[in-house]
Parts: C-alpha cells; structure tokens; sequence
C-alpha cells in the first residue's frame, strides 16, 4: 500500500498549481464515478429482478402444462368412453373398422398429450432463456459500472494534470 501516496503525489502538485480547476476537475471526476457505479447498479438490479420473474415464469409454464396435460388427459378418455358407449349402445363390437376408429382416436389423444408437454416445456425453456441472459447482463452492468467509475476518475486525473 506504500505506492498510493506516490500515486498520488503528481495530483497534489496539480492541485497546488492550479487549486481551484483542479479541485472542480476532481470533484466532477468523482461525481461521473459515482453517477456511473450507480446507474450500473440500478441497472444491474433491474436485470436480476427481471430474471427471478423469469425463472417464476418458468415454474409457472411448467405447472400450467401438467394442468393443461392432466386436462387433455381427462377430454381423451371422456372422448374415449363415449365412442365405448356408443358402440355398445349400437351393439357394435370393437372389432375390424371400429376398433381402428377407436385406435385413431387414441392415438390423437396421445398426440394432443405429448403436444401439450412439449408447448409447456418450450415456454419454461424460453423464460430460462431470458432468466440466463438476464443474469449476464445484470453481471455486465456491474462490470461496466466499475469500468466507467475508473474511465472518469482517470478522465479527471489526466485533466488535472495536463492542467498543470
């Protein structure tokens, strides 16, 4: 830590020279600093919020889809049982031409199952997505933050010395 004081030993001759410049010229250093670290953290505040209500919407569209599934579940063997009834009502026996419509209409229960799966699975897949670049960019405006924090404070150091 030695080397601090001889960091700053050619600002406080500039300052010396030129007292008051220099004096503005830091405090407005400092100021862009601050300004900058605090609209990155706002910044990066918003964009970790925004990805907890992702990640949320996530969960939700996961929940919503074993409703949705559970739904589409319960129609395909309502639908099911009223071809069942309707053929024994008719007297018709699940053989040769009926049995196939009654597999057709399984099958396409199946597929309206496996789509309603996949559909939630596809909506929580893109909430994660937005959650993880969310979180990067939160992880971007710290950085940037603190990169604009030292841009301003060398900014008003270089002022100050050139003002010298």
């Amino acid at each position: 830590m030695s080397f601090i004081p001889a960091l700053f030993a050619p600002l406080a001759s500039a300052f010396a020279a030129a007292p008051l410049t220099s004096t503005l010229t830091a405090v407005g250093g400092a100021v862009q600093a601050v300004g900058a670290i605090a609209q990155a953290g706002a910044a990066a505040s918003a964009d970790k919020y925004n990805a907890a209500v992702e990640d949320r919407n996530a969960k939700i569209a996961l929940q919503q889809g074993q409703a949705e599934a559970a739904e589409q579940q319960r129609e395909n063997e309502q639908r099911l049982g009223r071809i069942r009834a309707a053929y024994g009502a008719a007297g018709i026996s699940l053989g040769s031409d009926a049995l196939g419509v009654y597999q057709d209409n399984a099958a396409q229960g199946a597929l309206d199952l496996a789509k309603t799966h996949w559909n939630s699975q596809m909506r929580a897949i893109g909430y994660e997505d937005q959650s993880r670049l969310d979180k990067s960019r939160a992880k971007a405006d710290s950085t940037a933050g603190l990169f604009g924090a030292i841009d301003a404070g060398v900014g008003a150091g270089t002022s100050i010395l050139r003002a010298a």
